[in-house]
């Protein structure tokens, strides 16, 4: 089912009167007077409401609808990831509560009527790209933005809402990946391929360039055959025989004359990107995480891995960072979608004819989804980084002789708040175990 999406201004009024409702019952005059917990709840989103009310006023008349679009886009996931937060945080005995309800009242969100997945991977993809304004030039190598906009938000609270989003479109995604199914014949054509954001040179410059990358895929494929004293790839055992057809289909794709267009940077982003979704698949083989930097050697009880360790050096995985894996994962990803998903009539499906169909026994779907696991992997592990630096220059700031109170003025804001005690609950968790329990309104399933 499709939800039908409320406009940006009845989302804002119903907040307002959401806000309002929490103040009276509170007996409090602003939200910042609030208990921690529903204060950055309602603090985070109204930040959120007014910078997006401040980028639809201040756009130019030919963007002023898609920016609107968005908005609202972004709006609904907010909600979803504090209706989230809400239900996580609360204790086994407590109700989801009013601000809960009234949230999903906002959306029109209800046992009924849900959001699509192809809805919700558009919301949470909103978000997150939204939510890179709290790092310096939107870039978490830089770590975060001193006068970012949510900087009325505590740093753990913050991160912990940032996470959810991460989460939800990993989850989103995974649902719109699981319901394609093979449409009608079409052709696959590399030509019409345009990337959504060019790849920086300095990421794909440790590759030196397209045809160096596919030697060392070449070079790759002797050496697992070889310690295997395999004939070819496919008298591998079947998984490695898999992935490495699966790389060498994509190499010989961005190889062919239909890929001419692709620029050399944007190439050998792709390769190296879907060799980074080969080593993830082999990592959670040995039952590791997908990015992983521990060596996979033969033991007494398992053999080692010929592929994991080559890719390992070939990408040179350990000294990368997480936010350039990341770009290159989406690059493939992207490609591998635009060679084997066709859009038809708005609805998805899998080209029954494509790169990868000569594969035996190949599935599209575990790359997809695999891909979307470590993107989100990349992004938890950025910020969890960003927040042990902050905490680091935090720390280097302090006086020798400051108590342990101290933080210096500058980073005041990204103090951690203490945990929510148990006796700082709101009143309505009170007053919700007076009265009847009703049933709690479903979040949009993801």
């Amino acid at each position: 089912m499709t939800l039908a999406l409320k406009d940006f201004d009845e989302l804002k009024r119903l907040f307002d009167d959401c806000v309002a409702f929490v103040l009276k019952r509170e007996n409090k005059d602003s939200i910042a007077a609030l208990p921690s917990r529903r204060r950055d709840e309602l603090q985070f989103l109204r930040t959120i409401f007014h910078e997006l009310g401040t980028q639809i006023t201040s756009a130019k008349s030919n963007d002023k609808r898609a920016v609107v679009a968005r908005s609202v886009d972004i709006v609904y996931a907010a909600m979803n990831v504090i209706v989230a937060d809400i239900d996580r945080s609360k204790a086994a005995y407590e109700s989801s509560g009013r601000v809960k309800d009234r949230l999903n009242i906002a959306m029109g969100i209800s046992a009924e009527h849900q959001a699509s997945p192809d809805q919700l991977a558009k919301f949470y993809k909103s978000l997150n790209q939204f939510m890179n304004q709290i790092y310096v030039d939107h870039d978490s190598r830089k770590g975060f933005k001193k006068d970012h906009i949510l900087q009325s938000v505590p740093v753990d609270k913050l991160v912990k809402f940032a996470k959810i989003g991460y989460e939800f479109e990993e989850a989103a995604q995974n649902n719109v990946n699981n319901s394609l199914v093979v449409g009608e014949k079409a052709k696959a054509d590399g030509a019409w391929y345009k990337p959504t954001k060019e790849v920086p040179e300095s990421i794909v410059a440790p590759f030196k360039t397209f045809a160096d990358l596919k030697e060392e895929l070449h070079q790759l494929i002797i050496a697992e055959t070889a310690d295997k004293n395999a004939s070819d790839v496919s008298s591998l055992d079947e998984n490695r025989a898999l992935q490495l057809q699966f790389l060498d289909s994509l190499a010989i794709s961005l190889s062919g004359p239909k890929a001419a267009g692709i620029k050399e940077t944007e190439k050998t982003a792709i390769l190296a990107g879907a060799m980074y979704l080969v080593r993830g698949h082999i990592a959670k083989e040995y039952g590791l995480e997908p990015l992983s930097n521990e060596d996979i050697k033969a033991t007494l009880l398992r053999n080692g891995s010929v592929v994991h360790t080559e890719l390992t050096k070939t990408l040179n995985a350990k000294a990368t960072p997480v936010q350039d894996i990341e770009v290159l994962i989406t690059a493939a990803n992207q490609y591998i979608r635009h060679m084997t998903v066709q859009n038809v009539e708005s609805k998805g499906s899998i080209k029954p004819e494509h790169i990868f169909s000569t594969i035996k026994d190949f599935l599209l779907n575990p790359i997809l989804s695999m891909a979307q696991q470590m993107i989100r992997s990349c992004r938890d592990k950025a910020i969890d980084h960003c927040v042990v630096e902050l905490n680091k220059e935090i720390e280097l700031s302090k006086p020798k002789e400051a108590s342990s109170s101290y933080v210096s003025s500058i980073y005041n804001w990204w103090k951690k708040t203490p945990k929510v005690q148990e006796e700082e609950e709101d009143l309505e968790d009170q007053n919700e175990q007076k009265a009847s329990s009703s049933t709690d309104i479903t979040q949009p399933t993801l």
